[in-house]
């Protein structure tokens, strides 16, 4: 028997059927793709061209930009001046017009640059118009540190500042008084510091790049060294150096954690003039992050206190704005935790019995916001807004032992330390240029109080449990008289504590507690170069 096979029909080239639908559609697609890319690269060169015609033409106001904006773009390979319009308003946000008329009220340039794409691919339509427009406008640029402090430095910020930096940086800092003052009074720009940082391979194209990028602060301390040594600042350029070897700390950090440029800021940025002590104390503070320090035994004699110790946290240190005036607040600063604890040691109170144990003091504070409220040209002055942030109120007790001088237990007092709240209003601080500007001229101005704060304790005491009464009759003392004579005693204390530890070391610090201290940038009269600047040809839009 035999089977016969039944015929099946025939599929042969049926693959290439396929192959051929699918091999078109991928052109269509890749075609797509293309002339999309090309589209793209059109728009990206429209704007271009539109942002660098509207900032040359800006620079024609009150004269008619529109030339400016036509040479512009031939400048940059757009000829097709039909497809060029230029318009102006008295601000960004319009009306626009080409009247001639309204070029007395303009303070804005719109520049609209048009091009007709053309397709690479047969199956797409040509035709379609890629339109792109920038706004360029002149802005008043000003800038400003908050919680600065150009004050004369003593002896008692020298001894503090060490310990602080040395715990900061992760080596051994030992500069004189002498060294912190020659710092306070030198400058650096923000220009000669990109260009060091650019030739270190740090990327740093940019004012802007610069202040994004991660660094050390050994980076920052040899840049700063070259930047000086390249102005002559020989002896400044040496401290840098040094505190570059001693900076051991391999912590990253960004420069704009404490300059902020505001926008339209970035070209004048450059050249602003920034104060040594505030770049090396503020850059410390920001690496250090909210990392708590210690310090014990401040080489610093307080009267009464057999040693002093501290504990610090730097939460936001002194901050840096650049830019136009406006709405804020443009920066927030000074959020600080500060404990001091002087370790009481007076052998003869009352001339029959000795006083011994710690008396610790916290001080917390918000800080406060700094707002560039108004800038006036041609004069150039300048107006900043300062708000203290409240503090809220606070107690501690401690307890202190009194013994007689054969070390009997007397009595123990109990002192707790009242620490009022204070929320001091907002205030504007004028600044005339250039007589109170930094550079040339050394100002700085306080909103709120300008103690530290301090003084607001008070002092209630009450007698712990553990008083032998015997003991004081023996000696012929009282209760009272010898609580009267500790809470005198701790009185005082605080007011050299405030006056020999916590002013000096937080004005060096550019930290403030219910106050804000600010200091306007200003120019070198050597270069002219600087702010505030009037005028400035920016880019809004």
């Amino acid at each position: 028997m035999t089977h016969r096979r039944t015929p099946t029909k025939d599929e042969r080239g049926s693959i290439l059927v396929l192959s051929t639908v699918g091999l078109v559609v991928a052109m269509i697609f890749g075609g797509l793709a293309v002339d999309l890319g090309f589209l793209a690269q059109e728009a990206r060169q429209n704007q271009k061209v539109a942002d660098m015609a509207a900032l040359d033409s800006i620079r024609e106001l009150p004269g008619d930009p529109r030339n400016a904006a036509l040479a512009s773009a031939a400048r940059n390979q757009f000829l097709d001046t039909s497809n060029i319009l230029t318009e102006w308003a008295a601000s960004r946000s319009g009306p626009w017009s080409s009247n001639i008329a309204n070029l007395a009220t303009a303070k804005a340039v719109r520049v609209s640059i048009s091009s007709v794409h053309e397709n690479q691919f047969p199956f797409l339509a040509d035709g379609q118009n890629v339109v792109r427009r920038a706004i360029a406008e002149k802005r008043d640029i000003a800038g400003f540190t908050l919680g600065s402090s150009l004050a004369t430095l003593n002896s008692s910020s020298s001894a503090l500042l060490n310990p602080i930096l040395s715990a900061w940086l992760g080596g051994t800092v030992g500069l004189s008084v002498l060294s912190y003052q020659g710092l306070a009074a030198g400058q650096v720009t923000l220009g000669a510091l990109r260009m060091q940082l650019a030739d270190m391979g740090i990327a740093a194209g940019t004012v802007d790049q610069m202040l994004t990028s991660n660094i050390t602060l050994a980076q920052l301390y040899q840049a700063s060294a070259q930047a000086l040594a390249a102005n002559g600042q020989t002896a400044n350029a040496s401290l840098f150096n040094t505190l570059r070897l001693q900076a051991g700390s391999t912590t990253l950090f960004k420069l704009g954690e404490m300059i902020t440029i505001g926008q339209g800021g970035s070209d004048s940025a450059a050249s602003a003039q920034l104060n040594l002590l505030q770049l090396l104390t503020g850059s410390a503070a920001v690496a250090n992050g909210q990392n708590l320090i210690s310090v014990t035994g401040v080489a610093i004699t307080v009267p009464n206190a057999g040693s002093v110790d501290l504990s610090l946290r730097v939460i936001e240190g002194p901050k840096i704005y650049i830019g136009p005036a406006g709405t804020g607040p443009h920066v927030t600063t000074g959020q600080i935790s500060l404990t001091i604890t002087p370790r009481i040691s007076v052998l003869n109170l009352l001339g029959l019995v000795r006083l011994t144990g710690d008396a610790p003091i916290d001080l917390i504070a918000a800080g406060a916001t700094g707002t560039l409220k108004s800038v006036t040209c041609p004069s150039k002055n300048i107006v900043v807004t300062a708000d203290p942030v409240a503090i809220a109120a606070s107690t501690k007790t401690t307890t202190l032992f009194v013994r007689s001088a054969a070390n009997i237990s007397l009595l123990d007092v109990n002192i707790t330390a009242i620490r009022a709240a204070i929320d001091e209003p907002a205030t504007d601080l004028p600044f005339t240029y250039d007589a109170e500007f930094s550079p040339p001229n050394q100002v700085s101005k306080t909103a709120g109080s300008t103690m530290v704060g301090l003084e607001t304790l008070t002092n209630t005491t009450g007698v712990g449990a553990n008083a032998n009464v015997l003991g004081l009759l023996a000696l012929g003392l009282s209760q009272s008289t010898v609580v009267t004579a500790v809470t005198n005693l701790v009185d005082t204390l605080i007011g050299d504590i405030d006056e020999l530890v916590v002013t000096p070391l937080l004005n060096a610090l550019g930290l403030d507690i219910g106050s804000a201290e600010v200091t306007a940038l200003g120019r070198d009269p050597v270069t002219g170069l600087g702010l505030p600047q009037c005028g400035l040809p920016t880019l809004a839009g």
